[in-house]
């Protein structure tokens, strides 16, 4: 650490594309939770409520594909949302063997509430990027995020 700064000297790992990716995600958790500190929301559960409102009625799978989240991973979000009282989970009358998952009367009161807030995070987010700079920027995350990596396939 320099002397007149409490920022930290420059080094590798400031160089390193996943160490500023984790950084940048910080920032835009940050971002996040400022706009939505009122709704006691995370981002995976604002893009979970977003998918079955998108998609009812939907199945855990057709939701974490959805949200590009592992299947396995998604049952815990829903799980935590259904404990709130924000989402249905019923059994298939066409099926027995699928859950269809739909929002609550509360889930819904909740996403009308926060879906036109989550249009704030992004200006908060990228507020330190020009205009031109925020269009390249949000070019190139959806060029990485949607390319395989190593050859293999793109995302979960």
């Amino acid at each position: 650490m320099n002397q007149t700064s409490l920022a930290p000297e420059p080094t590798d790992l400031h160089e390193s594309a996943g160490h500023l990716v984790r950084r940048v995600h910080q920032n835009m958790l940050l971002a996040f939770s400022q706009v939505m500190h009122d709704h006691d929301v995370t981002n995976v559960q604002f893009a979970t409520l977003k998918a079955i409102a998108t998609l009812e009625p939907a199945t855990q799978r057709e939701i974490a594909a959805f949200i590009a989240m592992e299947p396995s991973n998604m049952h815990s979000v829903l799980r935590r949302l259904q404990e709130r009282g924000l989402v249905l989970v019923r059994q298939s009358r066409s099926d027995r063997r699928r859950h269809e998952i739909r929002l609550s009367k509360a889930g819904r009161a909740l996403f009308a509430a926060i879906e036109p807030l989550e249009a704030e995070v992004g200006p908060r987010f990228l507020a330190a990027l020009s205009d031109n700079e925020r269009v390249q920027f949000v070019r190139l995350l959806k060029k990485l995020a949607f390319s395989p990596v190593g050859g293999g396939r793109a995302g979960p």
